[in-house]
């Protein structure tokens, strides 16, 4: 029987300690993956209502306005509605009204328009003045270029608060003109708010109405307070139609300060005073200075 050849011996490996191998090789660390715990509960969602729905419940609505109350139903959970919520519903919203109504009155109630309006009212009544001496002394022809006449007096006793006047409306002309572009923009938003609050009033009432059941003071709250911002959006439409009137009068007085007093004034004022200064007149000229100012009063009107 052959002799049996002894099998190869392998060393025997002692594998280091594994705070060791963490410290000599990190890449060889293995590092157990980390789970979230995780609690069961319930996934809450908010009032999913297709524009379809609101459309058969809202008749005649204007699309933007039920896709904005779509949104604003999207994102109330009803089982968490509180009757404090309902009471309040729309609050936020409807406390811009109040804000955005202040800045109009600051607007409209504007310090450098009432001085202005102010000014060309007395800028007014001195062209009248002149215009009625004028039409007096209009008869004695030639006597009125004299020294003497009441016409010439009245001129030259005006003429330093015609100039102040003048001044005075040119300098306020830019501001008024940012008081009209401001309340145009500003009815922009007003208009905002409008579909806002319209959104706001309709997506409670379609709660109250379509998807509480058994919670008459909510519905009740719900419905007290869709009326509430339906009677400001009513407000609103009416703010915004008499701010559109007045910015069309600032529109107005900028025109005539611009056309009457800023351009066609000074000219009539030139003329008078280089007429003054010739020895001779005809009633032609008389006659043309008077329709002249004419003209400009008619502006200033």
């Amino acid at each position: 029987m052959p002799a049996e050849v002894p099998k190869e011996r392998k060393p025997t490996v002692i594998a280091p300690p594994v705070s060791q191998l963490n410290s000599q090789s990190p890449a060889a660390a293995v590092v157990p993956p980390i789970r979230p715990t995780a609690i069961a509960g319930t996934v809450r969602m908010g009032a999913h209502v297709s524009v379809e729905d609101l459309t058969r419940h809202f008749p005649g609505t204007p699309v933007e306005v039920l896709k904005s109350a779509r949104y604003v139903l999207e994102g109330v959970v009803l089982d968490l509605l509180t009757d404090s919520q309902c009471v309040m519903w729309g609050g936020e919203i409807q406390k811009r009204f109040g804000e955005l109504t202040e800045r109009s009155l600051e607007l409209t109630g504007s310090k450098v328009v009432q001085d202005s309006e102010r000014h060309l009212a007395r800028l007014y009544a001195i062209l009248e003045e002149l215009d009625e001496a004028l039409r007096h002394k209009s008869s004695q022809g030639l006597l009125f270029w004299r020294k003497e006449e009441t016409v010439w007096e009245k001129f030259q006793a005006a003429g330093n608060e015609l100039n102040q006047l003048r001044t005075l409306l040119g300098q306020a002309l830019p501001a008024i003109v940012d008081v009209e572009s401001s309340l145009a923009s500003l009815s922009s938003e007003f208009e905002k708010l409008c579909n806002d609050l319209d959104a706001e009033s309709l997506a409670g009432r379609y709660i109250a109405e379509e998807l509480l059941h058994g919670k008459d003071r909510t519905k009740q709250s719900l419905l007290d307070r869709s009326i509430s911002l339906t009677e400001t959006v009513a407000h609103i439409r009416q703010g915004i139609l008499l701010r559109g009137q007045t910015a069309d009068i600032l529109g107005q007085f900028v025109s005539r300060v611009q056309d009457g007093v800023l351009h066609t004034l000074p000219a009539w004022i030139e003329i008078v005073t280089l007429a003054y200064q010739h020895s001779s007149h005809t009633e032609t000229e008389l006659y043309t200075l008077r329709q002249g100012l004419e003209d400009i009063i008619n502006r200033l009107k």
